[in-house]
């Protein structure tokens, strides 16, 4: 949408701005990475959920308060899922990313957990 609104030049800066902050938010033992388009993945390995949600939580309000050159401000959904026994990385993703879509479809700008 900001690519559309803004053009290419303001969603470049935006993904930047976004992933800068959240390279600064997380510990050097976690990997974030873009997942793709305007998606992100952050790996928190060896980490209760429950320090994870408030990690979700600072990232989500962090972005909310980023301000744009060239664009409106805009906020995040956030999907979190937790490793289980003999899971594999591509059922976790799944999982995470499932959450990730009832967040968007919960009202956006909101963390949802796996269950």
């Amino acid at each position: 949408k900001v690519n559309d609104r803004y053009g290419h030049n303001a969603g470049d800066e935006v993904l930047k701005k976004v992933s800068t902050c959240v390279a600064e938010l997380i510990r050097t033992t976690d990997h974030v990475g873009r997942w793709g388009g305007e998606e992100f993945l952050v790996i928190t390995a060896e980490t209760p959920l429950k320090e994870t949600l408030v990690l979700a939580e600072r990232i989500r309000e962090a972005i909310a308060d980023l301000r744009y050159d060239s664009a409106a401000p805009v906020t995040v959904s956030l999907g979190i899922a937790q490793y289980a026994p003999d899971e594999s990385g591509e059922e976790l993703v799944k999982r995470a990313d499932s959450a990730l879509y009832q967040a968007k479809e919960g009202g956006r700008n909101k963390i949802c957990c796996s269950s």
